[in-house]
């Protein structure tokens, strides 16, 4: 029965790396107009991500049982460890594809998706099984990135990799560029900051590790207290500050704790040079939604460039 499956995964490879369409390094599903990079060299699923943007993809979505043939097929080909796919877990529990869209197949292996831990919030195929199985999102594995055709050729890597950089008036730090925008004499609420963000093809900052917290935070300079709102600076959290709860503006997870409010809201950084406390003695502190609130400074994030 083994060898059986074997063969017809065989044939299935042999349709889809005959077809040529796609760049060089990617396989095309099929004749689905969708091509297929898989990458061997571990990473996390958020440097996934990143990395499948880069691809004017994401992450791949596997949406009907001949995705997931063939995504098997890949990943006995290229991998020895179980892949990142693109399904990722919702503060309320519910799963969905990396680009926000609902689950339409699901391949759950038996007893799968775990719920035991908040920690579990995305997903990894298993080749031998062909089950899905949930996972946490920090733990460097192989995955598989997915985008439509057509897409540019890509190039072989360079022997030396170039010196990662940034546009002016950004700050870089592990791969991805920071921006300050300083107080002017406008105030921004959560949704303009954000939008002033994307207009530089930026999200507010996410923050997913201590080193990347500090960063975040050094990069905002401590300002004498004039007010409240002249004071605080954004970041891109919708949610408790706990990890597992909330979004990112950026889409990735909330894997890492910036504070911890039994009230859901929108995060920033008060950091006044008086040291009053007097708008918030906390590092990170949330800002209730259902009241307006409008601040100074903001912090954007994006990828670096090469």
């Amino acid at each position: 029965m083994k060898s059986y499956i074997v063969g017809l995964l065989f044939i299935y490879c042999f349709a889809v790396w005959a077809n040529g369409e796609c760049p060089q390094g990617s396989t095309q599903l099929g004749t689905e107009p969708v091509c297929i990079y898989a990458f061997g060299k571990m990473a996390s699923y958020l440097d996934a991500l990143w990395t499948c943007n880069s691809l004017n993809g994401t992450t791949v979505l596997i949406k009907s049982a001949f995705d997931n043939t063939a995504i098997i097929a890949l990943a006995n080909q290229y991998f020895n460890d179980n892949p990142y796919i693109g399904v990722q877990k919702s503060s309320d529990g519910t799963w969905f594809y990396a680009d926000r869209t609902n689950l339409t197949y699901q391949h759950w292996a038996p007893g799968e998706p775990r719920n035991t831990s908040g920690n579990y919030q995305c997903a990894v195929l298993d080749p031998g099984s062909g089950g899905w199985r949930a996972v946490d999102c920090v733990t460097p594995r192989p995955y598989f990135c997915s985008s439509p055709l057509p897409i540019p050729p890509t190039t072989p890597p360079p022997t030396t990799q170039p010196r990662p950089r940034c546009d002016s008036e950004w700050e870089y730090f592990q791969s991805y560029c920071y921006y300050l925008h300083d107080y002017n004499g406008y105030v921004y609420s959560f949704n303009s900051a954000e939008s002033h963000c994307a207009d530089m093809n930026a999200h507010l900052a996410s923050i997913h590790s201590t080193d990347e917290d500090d960063f975040v935070y050094n990069l905002v300079p401590w300002m004498s207290h004039s007010s409240c709102e002249t004071v605080y600076a954004w970041v891109g959290l919708y949610g408790s500050g706990k990890r597992g709860d909330g979004e990112w503006t950026d889409g990735t997870p909330v894997d890492y704790s910036i504070g911890s409010s039994t009230i859901w809201g929108d995060w920033g950084i008060p950091k006044q040079k008086d040291g009053s406390n007097y708008c918030s003695s906390l590092r990170y502190d949330y800002y209730s939604t259902w009241l307006s609130h409008n601040f100074g400074r903001f912090v954007c994030k994006k990828r670096s460039i090469y």
